[in-house]
């Protein structure tokens, strides 16, 4: 487990940093017209609690330029405020085995990289506060939550950089830690595609605690697979094979078990009035996800 404390980030590559520019301007625009600069007049973040100094950008209150370390570091600085209703958000992405699944270009882990990058980009929007946690069968990463442009830069870094020790899925661990170390006031998005086994009583210490946003991702082919035939199957987590026909009309019962496991799945949550989202590679849209995460950070 790797708890991060450091003041800059490591390089993200051209790639990435393209697509994020790409992701960033994207939610900047939704944002904008969503919130048509009410919430944010009324909902600076700053206030009687000083969080930290930090670069001046276009469109910061000039009455909070700091401008004798501004003189003393030769660039504008700002003072910057906790407001006592500035929103926190736990970003908790499951890089297990079965993330690194795709059936076209963009697997499963690049999918949650994508959604969490979306969310830390509208928290930082509203200058919410926001941290990370990335989990497998135990906790991988850690990164407490802060506001700044700095700090949404280590929360991406690690998003679509961080390669996890472990395989397996322990979505009851994960629960257990962010109970532990984030207080009630927060907004949970847990970003996975649930496979991997939980109980009950995890799901209703974090809803009961946390409000809590489930977003689970698929592949097209967890639906249904393709008719080609026999096909050998490997579950990337616990190595297990198997032989599946796919011209069978269930696939040998695979529909009916992941049909099966997404009815349990949804009954769990609505029992614990856990809010979830289903996100495959084609069927949503960025613009419906940021809008639900602005009325989620506005509530």
């Amino acid at each position: 487990m790797v708890f991060i404390n450091v003041k800059t980030g490591s390089m993200i590559s051209k790639e990435i940093q393209k697509k994020v520019r790409q992701l960033q301007l994207h939610t900047k625009r939704v944002m904008n017209s969503f919130f048509v600069g009410d919430y944010r007049s009324r909902q600076k973040g700053y206030g009687m609690d000083f969080d930290q100094i930090r670069d001046y950008y276009v469109g910061d209150d000039i009455r909070f330029i700091d401008w004798k370390s501004s003189a003393r570091m030769n660039t504008l600085l700002v003072k910057q405020y906790i407001h006592e209703h500035t929103k926190t958000i736990m970003l908790m992405v499951d890089v297990s085995g079965s993330s690194f699944f795709g059936s076209t270009e963009q697997i499963k882990r690049e999918m949650s990289a994508q959604i969490a990058t979306i969310i830390s980009l509208a928290a930082q929007h509203v200058k919410a506060r926001i941290g990370l946690i990335l989990f497998s069968e135990d906790i991988e990463y850690y990164l407490q939550p802060k506001t700044g442009a700095q700090h949404i830069h280590l929360i991406i870094d690690a998003l679509w950089h961080f390669k996890p020790q472990k395989k397996g899925t322990d979505i009851n661990k994960a629960c257990a830690f962010v109970s532990k170390v984030m207080r009630s006031d927060v907004l949970l998005c847990i970003v996975s595609d649930f496979i991997g086994t939980y109980n009950q009583a995890s799901l209703a210490c974090v809803a009961k605690k946390f409000d809590t946003v489930i977003i689970r991702c698929f592949d097209r082919y967890e639906k249904k697979l393709p008719s080609i035939g026999f096909l050998n199957l490997e579950d990337s987590e616990t190595g297990q094979k198997i032989v599946i026909d796919t011209c069978l009309k269930n696939n040998n019962g695979y529909v009916n078990l992941f049909q099966e496991r997404l009815v349990k799945q949804n009954n769990d949550f609505k029992k614990n009035g856990i809010d979830y989202l289903d996100i495959g590679d084609t069927d949503r849209s960025l613009d419906s996800l940021i809008l639900f995460f602005a009325r989620r950070i506005q509530s």
